[in-house]
């Protein structure tokens, strides 16, 4: 998982709780008081890295652990199912063009992109030329996307639940 935001911490939670116990997720971000109404992430949580709040949420609600990665994603070596959670187009670009697309040990991509009451979720073979083309063909300058619902004064928090939901269904689809 890359992003521990809105749609990235529900989707940790929702991972551990269906057992999966080999989750990677990074983000270098830390929680602040405009997250919690659509974040995982308690008041308690406030001025801690995102990465630490939401392995010690996971561990205090599954007992299972997260590996977790207090950094930026940049040429990193992902492997097996990659949710790219993050809250910029050019982030996602340059994040798939480094260490996603032909790179035969991702075996699959899940990226949704939420607004205040809609989302879109992306699910690329980063293998297969011709997804990589129509999903390279979706994407377009940051100065035309709307303002991200992560950092709106108003709550997101369904949409986001929705989408992490959706989410995780997509890589049970996978499997069966």
């Amino acid at each position: 998982i890359i992003g521990a935001g809105a749609t990235g911490s529900w989707l940790a939670l929702q991972l551990a709780k269906l057992g999966l116990q080999n989750i990677h997720v990074y983000d270098y971000d830390v929680v602040e008081e405009h997250n919690i109404p659509n974040q995982l992430f308690g008041v308690n949580h406030v001025g801690m890295k995102k990465v630490e709040a939401l392995y010690e949420i996971v561990k205090e609600q599954t007992n299972l652990e997260l590996y977790i990665y207090d950094e930026k994603v940049e040429k990193a070596w992902l492997d097996g199912y990659v949710f790219l959670m993050v809250d910029s187009m050019q982030a996602r670009k340059e994040i798939f063009e480094s260490s996603i697309k032909l790179k035969p040990q991702v075996i699959h991509l899940v990226e949704p992109r939420m607004g205040l009451s809609e989302a879109r979720i992306y699910n690329v073979n980063p293998s297969d030329i011709h997804q990589i083309k129509k999903y390279e063909a979706c994407w377009y300058p940051d100065s035309e996307a709307v303002v991200s619902a992560c950092g709106t004064s108003q709550t997101v928090i369904t949409t986001a639940m929705l989408t992490a939901s959706v989410c995780a269904r997509q890589l049970i689809n996978h499997f069966t």
